[in-house]
C-alpha cells in the first residue's frame, strides 16, 4: 500500500512540475417549476316535499303537494329527490326554500332560508338539498349551524350547531333551542342524511335534508323563518391550534 501511495504523489508532484494546466468546462443547469392551484368552489340546490302551490308547477312531482304527515325520507337518484312518505288528504300548508347570497358561492359558505306558512299543529316538511362541489378540490363539509330563527317581524340569531338525527326544538318567542319538548316550543327540526366531515368530491354531489314539525303551541296566524348556514373547507383543512 505505501508503494501505491509514492507513485501518486510522484505524478501529481510531475505535473505541477511540467506547469500543466486544465481548461475549466462548466455548465449551469436551471429548474423552473409551476404551481398552479385548485378552487374550493361549492354550490347548493334545494326541493321542497310541499312547495307553495303559487310556486313553480311541481304538483305532479310531488304528489300534488299534500300536506305531509310525517318526516319520510328522501331517495335520490338520476331524476333528481323525491319525497317517501305519508300524506294528509288536505293541501293546506307549504314548506318553501331560498337560497340566500348564492351567486357564484366562491367563498365556500351558503345559507338556505327556510319559510313555513299556514301551517298547523302536527304538519311535517321536508327540505332535501344537495352539495355540488364545483371546483377542482374534494371540500368537506367543516359546519352545519342553524344560525337564525325569527316570528313574524321578531329575529333572533341563535348559531347552534346541527347534528345528523337529532331533533331540535324551536321557541321563536324567546329564541331559545334545544333538544327536549318544553311548553311554548313552536316547531322543531332535525337534520338527516348530512353530517360534518362529509367529503364532497369534484362532481359527485352529497345530499341531506330538513324536517320540520310544526308543535303543538305555535301560534295561530304566525310565520316561521329560520336559517340553516353550511359552511365547507378544502377536505384537509386544519383546525388552528387554540390560543
Amino acid at each position: 500500500m505505501k508503494k501505491v501511495a509514492l507513485i501518486v504523489l510522484a505524478l501529481v508532484l510531475a505535473l505541477g512540475a511540467a506547469g500543466i494546466g486544465f481548461a475549466k468546462w462548466s455548465e449551469t443547469l436551471h429548474i423552473e417549476g409551476t404551481v398552479s392551484t385548485g378552487e374550493v368552489d361549492v354550490g347548493l340546490s334545494q326541493y321542497s316535499n310541499d312547495p307553495n302551490p303559487t310556486g313553480d308547477d311541481l304538483g305532479d312531482y310531488y304528489e300534488g303537494s299534500l300536506d305531509p304527515m310525517e318526516c319520510g325520507y328522501w331517495e335520490y337518484c338520476a331524476e333528481g329527490p323525491c319525497w317517501v312518505g305519508e300524506r294528509y288528504d288536505k293541501n293546506v300548508a307549504s314548506i318553501d326554500c331560498e337560497l340566500v347570497d348564492s351567486d357564484e358561492a366562491s367563498d365556500g359558505e351558503e345559507t338556505i332560508e327556510i319559510t313555513v306558512t299556514n301551517a298547523y299543529p302536527c304538519y311535517y316538511g321536508s327540505i332535501a338539498f344537495d352539495i355540488d362541489n364545483l371546483g377542482t378540490i374534494p371540500v368537506k363539509v367543516e359546519s352545519i349551524t342553524l344560525t337564525k330563527v325569527s316570528k313574524c317581524e321578531t329575529e333572533w340569531e341563535v348559531n347552534v350547531p346541527l347534528e345528523e338525527g337529532t331533533t331540535y326544538y324551536v321557541d321563536a318567542d324567546s329564541g331559545t333551542v334545544d333538544m327536549s319538548l318544553d311548553e311554548g316550543d313552536d316547531f322543531s327540526l332535525c337534520l338527516q342524511d348530512m353530517s360534518v366531515g362529509t367529503q364532497v368530491d369534484p362532481g359527485a354531489p352529497e345530499y341531506g335534508a330538513i324536517c320540520v314539525h310544526v308543535e303543538q303551541d305555535a301560534e295561530e296566524g304566525a310565520v316561521y323563518d329560520f336559517e340553516i348556514t353550511i359552511v365547507c373547507s378544502q377536505w384537509n383543512e386544519v383546525a388552528p391550534p387554540s390560543p
